[in-house]
């Protein structure tokens, strides 16, 4: 929790409120190597360049493992030699490192007595570079209509906060969504048979292709500004499938034109997708929840 306070102070660049998260947290536990990261970051960030390198290495000693995210948050540092040999370090740390972060999810239950069949789901795919953590609030909504909102972390572990989704084939994340909620069914009421699914950026690519190659699997889509293709779509699109895929676009999206391929891509076998505009960048739109609302709503009915 420490930790995970840290990071919320982190993400609203509350840098100094991050700090004491985090000190309290390695006081804790003097070999967290995650907080011992982020207090090496913080430092980099306020120009503190000895304590930065006191935690980086500490954090490295302690079994960091996120050697491409240290590539990106000390990009200045990557001709240096120490720094290289830090990164080499945390190279080998990531087998067995990151084999621990793989199959994250946490799941959201509506109140009361679950349907006879089980609760619908929400599946929620974040983008590239975030995590399942940052989607509870999506959960919440989906739980206050009546869907379990299940969130689940990529299968592709960049360090212990930060995911992706592979980029190989989309069946390697048909097979992961569907391990993950049959371990989340094993001890809750779940309908796994009315799985929606939504997501964001590179999560909006990977939902809005599952939906299209799986209508079997999953009973619709909410694509939030998708982002580059996946490599390989192994089994290809169902012929057959007239689930919904609901595509929401920036229209000042740097990264509009994926989400217009897209959405050309997934109508190609489907008529019922449908694509929307919204004043804005690679965000979410202003109204995504009552919009998200409404569509989980509208599936209780039918």
């Amino acid at each position: 929790m420490l930790y995970e306070w840290g990071n919320y102070y982190l993400d609203h660049s509350e840098l100094p409120g991050a700090a004491v998260y985090h000190l309290m947290s390695v006081t804790k536990d003097p070999e967290y190597a995650p907080s011992l990261y982020k207090l090496a970051y913080i430092y980099h960030q306020t120009d503190r360049p000895a304590m930065r390198d006191h935690y980086l290495n500490k954090a490295v000693d302690s079994g960091f493992w996120g050697y491409e995210v240290m590539l990106e948050d000390f990009e200045d540092l990557s001709e240096t030699m120490p720094f290289q040999e830090l990164v080499r370090r945390a190279r080998d740390h990531y087998p067995d490192g990151a084999k621990a972060y793989i199959g994250l999810y946490e799941v959201a239950m509506p109140e009361g007595e679950a349907p006879e069949s089980g609760w619908p789901i929400l599946v929620c795919l974040h983008g590239w570079g975030d995590d399942h953590i940052s989607y509870r609030n999506v959960a919440s909504l989906a739980k206050g209509v009546g869907f379990a909102g299940v969130c689940i972390a990529g299968n592709v572990p960049r360090s212990p906060d930060r995911f992706g989704w592979s980029t190989e084939d989309v069946a390697d994340t048909h097979r992961y969504v569907q391990s993950i909620l049959e371990r989340a069914a094993a001890d809750r009421p779940l309908d796994t048979k009315r799985v929606y699914l939504m997501g964001f950026s590179q999560g909006a690519r990977h939902a809005g292709e599952l939906a299209a190659i799986y209508p079997g699997s999953y009973v619709g889509a909410t694509a939030y500004c998708p982002g580059p293709d996946v490599e390989n779509v192994t089994d290809g699109h169902a012929t057959d499938n007239h689930r919904p895929i609901r595509v929401l676009l920036g229209k000042d999206d740097p990264y509009l034109e994926y989400g217009r391929e897209a959405t050309e891509k997934w109508s190609e076998a489907n008529p019922n997708v449908t694509v929307e505009q919204f004043d804005g960048e690679h965000h979410f739109p202003p109204d995504w929840q009552q919009n998200l609302s409404d569509t989980l709503s509208d599936l209780l009915v039918e």
